[in-house]
């Protein structure tokens, strides 16, 4: 990475589209966590790629590459959502439709078929957010922390409590559809 970085700053811009395709996924993935509409998606994407391009001289270290460029596009995602969906309350989409993940993962409980957006909706903006990093971009507490401006131990207590949370809800409708029966 650092290599590619290098080549950027002395011109090749084939090395800067190595980099971009590197984050790429992530990128997107941050993006429709924060933008329900696929051109504003597209464009803050287009917008950090830009930026990035013209700041990357002040990234100091480059193994924090990644990093650095999903806070650009997060602020980025902000300027669109605060221009465009003020009143909205909540995230209408989120493409996680599974977490894989059966370590860390406490909805195990649930079968396949119930969708992590879904389940998502019962949380808060923030929250929404740092599990979307968490679970789907695979990014730690302390990236989060880095991405995100706020205290890793913050971090790390919202991921708690947002997975309490949803799993409280997932065991309220295990019951319900038991009930159901």
């Amino acid at each position: 990475m650092e290599e590619l970085i290098k080549n950027t700053l002395n011109g090749d811009k084939h090395s800067f589209e190595v980099l971009i395709d590197s984050v790429e996924s992530d990128l997107y993935r941050v993006a429709q966590a924060k933008l329900s509409n696929i051109d504003d998606i597209n464009d803050a994407i287009q917008e950090t790629i830009t930026k990035a391009y013209s700041k990357l001289h002040t990234l100091k270290k480059s193994k924090y590459f990644r990093t650095w460029i999903i806070k650009i596009l997060i602020n980025e995602c902000n300027v669109i959502y605060r221009k465009k969906y003020k009143q909205a309350k909540i995230f209408n989409k989120l493409s996680i439709s599974k977490i894989t993940d059966e370590v860390t993962n406490p909805f195990n409980i649930v079968e396949d078929k119930i969708d992590f957006d879904i389940l998502l909706k019962h949380l808060n903006e923030k929250e929404q957010l740092i599990l979307a990093l968490y679970f789907n971009s695979k990014f730690i507490p302390d990236e989060i922390s880095d991405i995100l401006g706020i205290n890793v131990n913050t971090v790390k207590s919202i991921i708690y409590r947002a997975k309490e949370k949803l799993k409280k809800f997932v065991e309220k409708e295990e019951l319900d559809n038991e009930s159901r029966k």
